[in-house]
């Protein structure tokens, strides 16, 4: 009888840890490490989403071209930086210059993470009259998008660099807000 008392006032202290652990991690929100979420854009391939020729209007904020061509589970790391919402935008500036290579191809060749942050930033600013021309009529890579404010995914760093200043202005002067991409 005795080793029963002593087995449950054991267990119970075991079980009530347990329980406040448990009330713990599902009390407490999930913080995301916003750089894990960025370069887990590098590890995708989101197929061929970026070419000279056509309409060259691919993004990879298009959920459901994504998902029918590259699977559902492509657009998952786009989500994550999407559900970032407002400050997802300051994260994609300080990666446009990222030279690190992605899986995605643009004419053979590794596209930039910085390319796939670009990409990404300009779908989630709206329709912004500094970035993008008001009546355009124009096609393809970088069409209807004021230079300063964009590069190929061949650019070089120098070029990218020149870029990510224009929109680190663009953002210091309250320029930027987000709203969520629709195609």
């Amino acid at each position: 009888m005795h080793s029963s008392v002593t087995s449950c006032g054991v267990a119970l202290p075991i079980f009530a840890i347990s329980l406040s652990l448990v009330g713990t991690l599902y009390a407490t929100p999930a913080k995301t490490d916003p750089e894990k979420l960025i370069r887990a854009l590098a590890g995708v391939n989101f197929g061929k989403v970026y070419f000279e020729d056509g309409a060259a209007d691919g993004s990879v904020t298009d959920e459901q071209t994504i998902t029918v061509n590259e699977g559902s589970g492509a657009f998952a790391p786009v989500r994550s930086i999407l559900d970032l919402k407002d400050r997802a935008i300051p994260l994609l500036i300080e990666h446009l210059d990222d030279q690190q290579p992605t899986r995605t191809k643009f004419n053979g060749q590794p596209v930039p993470l910085g390319y796939v942050a670009l990409d990404i930033l300009m779908n989630v600013i709206g329709t912004n009259h500094k970035v993008f021309f008001t009546d355009c009529r124009d096609d393809g890579l970088g069409a209807c998008v004021e230079p300063e404010y964009y590069f190929r995914p061949d650019a070089d760093s120098v070029e990218m660099r020149k870029v990510k200043a224009h929109w680190q202005r663009l953002r210091s002067a309250g320029g930027l807000k987000f709203h969520e991409p629709s195609f």
